[in-house]
C-alpha cells in the first residue's frame, strides 16, 4: 500500500540580520534614522528520499527543489555567448536543432558530446539572498524631511512568453529588442538572431534570468510647520502644510524593461505599481 503525501522535507534558513540606528542633534537639526540588512541563506537539507521536483517548461519559468539548492531554484542550461560563423557550429553538439550564426550556444556541461535534460544546472535564485532598508527623519526648525527606502539582491527574474520570445510569434515585443539582435553586420549585439515561431533561442537558459536587484524610494514626505503666531489667530493649536510620494524612484536594471523588480517571473500579467504624489494640511485643534 503505498503511503500518501507527507510533510517530510527539511529547508534550512540561517544567515545574519544587522540593525543600526542613530538619534543626534546638531544645533537646530534633529536627526533619526535607522537600516537594515538580512542575508539569508537557503538550502533544502531533506526531501525525505523524494524528488528532485521541477516545474515548469522551456518557454516558462522552470524551476527546481532538490537537495543542496535554495528552495525553488531557476533550473536550466548555461550558454557560452552566440554563434558567429558556420565553421564553429560543427564543434558543439546539436541543441533542438542545427544551429545557425547568431543563434546561441548552449554549454555542454557535462561534456558527453550531446546537450540533454542532463545538461541543465542551478542559474540563479528566485528569492533574493539579500534585503534591506531604513529611514531617515530630519528635521530643521520649521521643516521635516521623511524618506523610507527599501531594496533586495541576490535574486533573478526569468522573462517569458511574449516579452521573452523576441518576436517570435508575430506578437507584440519591447522596444529593447530595436537594433540590438544579431546580423552579420552586427555580430557584437546583447540578443540573438530573431526567428519565426522557433524557441530555440528563447529556451530556459541564464540568458533569459535578469537581474531584479534594486533600491527603491518608497515613501518621501517634506513638511512645513506654519509659525505659532499665526494659527492661534486662527484657533488652530498647530498646522503643517507637507507633500508626499510614494514610489518615486526606482534603481534596478530591469528599468529598461519597464519591469517592477517586486513582481515575480513569468507572463509580468500584473497590475504595475502606481506613483501616488500627495499635496495636504495637517491641522491640530
Amino acid at each position: 500500500m503505498q503511503a500518501g503525501p507527507q510533510n517530510a522535507g527539511v529547508v534550512e534558513n540561517k544567515g545574519w540580520e544587522f540593525a543600526v540606528g542613530t538619534r543626534n542633534k546638531l544645533g537646530a537639526v534633529h536627526l533619526n534614522a535607522n537600516l537594515n540588512l538580512s542575508i539569508n541563506h537557503n538550502k533544502v537539507i531533506d526531501l525525505g528520499g523524494t524528488g528532485p521536483y521541477i516545474e515548469g517548461s522551456d518557454i516558462d519559468p522552470r524551476y527546481i527543489t532538490a537537495e543542496g539548492y535554495p528552495i525553488n531554484s531557476f533550473w536550466g542550461y548555461k550558454t557560452d555567448g552566440l554563434f558567429q560563423i558556420h565553421d564553429e557550429i560543427g564543434d558543439y553538439p546539436q541543441f533542438m536543432r542545427p544551429a545557425q550564426p547568431g543563434d546561441v550556444k548552449i554549454a555542454d556541461v557535462n561534456r558527453d558530446g550531446q546537450i540533454t535534460p542532463e545538461d541543465m544546472t542551478f542559474i540563479g535564485n528566485s528569492f533574493p539572498k539579500y534585503t534591506f532598508g531604513g529611514s531617515v527623519n530630519l528635521a530643521y526648525k520649521a521643516f521635516t524631511f521623511n524618506v523610507l527606502f527599501q531594496g533586495a539582491a541576490d535574486v533573478g527574474m526569468r522573462v517569458a512568453r511574449a516579452l521573452g520570445e523576441q518576436g517570435n510569434y508575430e506578437g507584440f515585443t519591447h522596444r529593447i529588442y530595436t537594433g540590438n539582435f544579431w546580423t552579420p553586420e552586427h555580430p557584437d549585439a546583447r540578443f540573438p538572431r530573431p526567428t519565426k515561431q522557433d524557441l530555440r533561442n528563447q529556451a530556459s537558459t541564464d540568458r533569459m534570468i535578469l537581474d531584479a536587484s534594486y533600491l527603491r524610494v518608497k515613501n518621501l514626505q517634506v513638511s512645513y510647520r506654519l509659525p505659532v503666531s499665526l494659527t492661534k489667530k486662527a484657533f488652530i493649536e498647530q498646522a503643517a502644510i507637507y507633500v508626499s510620494g510614494t514610489n518615486l524612484l526606482t534603481f534596478s536594471k530591469l528599468n529598461e524593461w519597464n519591469l517592477d523588480p517586486e513582481s515575480t517571473s513569468g507572463w509580468q500579467n500584473y497590475y504595475p505599481q502606481t506613483a501616488v504624489y500627495t499635496l495636504g494640511i495637517n491641522l491640530q485643534f
